[in-house]
């Protein structure tokens, strides 16, 4: 399917819901779609936004009753996790994730939409993150806030039975590969690395088939749907796969100043800062906790 449309099948699989609930949603008016040649079509681009703004009406409508910090942004399971667990544990304070991907959660920033962001683009004309897909106003507004140094590689099935080293591997025949989303730091990182390899992703069987995180591509592997998949060392550890390992990336937090002083927030920092999160971090795997910040983005 083109990476801007999705049809039935894998937009259920995207929203991790079947089929008769996309039905269901198209009939009532609520996804985003369009009809050819008899069959439903999903733009991409407007089931992200679908998507962020579902999330948004869930902060409005308990905002009254609670101090709300929203996160948008990329997936990491280690963060997403503990917001979760603060979530639960904060009377007062909400902190909520929306797991957009790192471009739509940047341009949630800029608009004003979230509190924060949660990302990990690199551009390689600069050799910065992040910053680089900010405007300029929005630059001068945020503070960084570094969460890690996260290992991102290959995730192979146990024991590398294709012996897979590198992304020049991925076009060796019976190779099947599983891709992250368009609009994610992981799928960005990918295309670069392939780019690097002087490889096109018509090489590369499997790169129109999509997941949404880091988790469903240890999944697709571990059940021996795909053989490989480009991941953070975390999810390998977690289903027992092996990790070719390819390169470190820097994992930003990035808050709008006037946010920095919501109780909400003032809740997670505490805990990213304590050594309960550090060890978390440690026994997860491929994780290199970083200086809190904050950093001024200018």
């Amino acid at each position: 399917m083109s990476e801007k449309f999705m049809n039935t099948a894998e937009i259920a699989e995207y929203l991790d819901v079947n089929e008769k609930k996309v039905y269901l949603l198209v009939r009532d008016a609520a996804l985003p779609a369009t009809k050819a040649t008899g069959k439903w079509l999903f733009p991409r681009e407007l089931v992200d936004n679908w998507i962020l703004q579902a999330t948004l009406s869930v902060q409005s409508s308990i905002s009254a009753k609670k101090d709300v910090f929203l996160i948008a942004g990329s997936n990491d399971p280690i963060l997403e996790s503990g917001v979760s667990s603060l979530s639960v544990r904060a009377s007062e304070s909400l902190i909520y994730f929306a797991r957009v991907g790192s471009f739509s959660g940047l341009k949630a920033l800029e608009k004003g939409d979230a509190h924060a962001a949660a990302a990990h683009l690199f551009d390689p004309t600069t050799g910065e993150y992040n910053l680089p897909f900010l405007d300029r106003k929005t630059r001068r507004n945020i503070l960084i806030f570094p969460f890690a140094l996260r290992e991102q590689g290959l995730l192979v099935r146990k024991g590398n039975p294709f012996g897979i080293a590198g992304i020049e591997d991925l076009i060796f025949p019976g190779i099947r590969f599983v891709n992250r989303k368009k609009g994610t730091g992981t799928r960005a990182l990918f295309d670069l690395l392939l780019t690097k390899a002087g490889l096109t992703t018509s090489q590369i069987v499997g790169y129109t088939r999509e997941v949404g995180t880091h988790i469903e591509v240890a999944t697709t592997i571990s059940r021996r749907k795909a053989d490989a998949g480009l991941g953070i060392r975390s999810a390998a550890k977690m289903f027992g796969l092996g990790f070719v390992p390819l390169r470190k990336e820097r994992f930003d937090i990035l808050v709008r100043k006037e946010a920095t002083q919501m109780r909400a927030f003032q809740i997670l920092l505490e805990d990213l800062k304590s050594a309960r999160f550090k060890k978390v971090l440690a026994e997860a795997g491929g994780y290199e906790t970083q200086p809190p910040g904050p950093i001024p983005a200018y």
